[in-house]
């Protein structure tokens, strides 16, 4: 029999999350990854394996959509001003996405050969 011991949601992806000390479970953990931060040149989704940087910033689920933090700074989900605040401190233009149900967003991906390996 397994034990969980610790149980983490993340929602925004690359981001640092938040733990839980319960939730629903389905398919999902509710808001796990919900939202995305994409990249508006190429349209793909940043991961934390090539911006490295991403995991320097936090975010948590609240009612109304979802609180980031980044430098000290706080952004909610909804602000009008999220945008421009991760593109600076990412130094890059993105936006934070949601996608629609049935929208699936691209994760930008390289093969790292020799370090993507499971460990045997």
């Amino acid at each position: 029999m397994s034990t969980i011991e610790q149980l983490w949601r993340y929602p925004v992806k690359s981001l640092q999350g938040e733990q839980l000390t319960s939730t629903e479970v389905t398919d999902v953990i509710p808001g796990d990854r919900a939202w995305g931060i994409l990249d508006n040149e190429s349209g793909q989704l940043l991961s934390a394996k090539r911006v490295p940087k991403l995991l320097e910033g936090s975010a948590t689920l609240v009612d109304d959509g979802c609180l980031i933090t980044i430098d000290g700074n706080e952004f909610h989900s909804s602000d009008a001003g999220v945008d421009a605040g991760l593109s600076a401190w990412l130094d890059r233009e993105v936006r934070l996405a949601l996608p629609t149900p049935g929208e699936q967003a691209t994760i930008e991906i390289e093969w790292d050969e020799g370090h993507d390996e499971a460990p045997e």
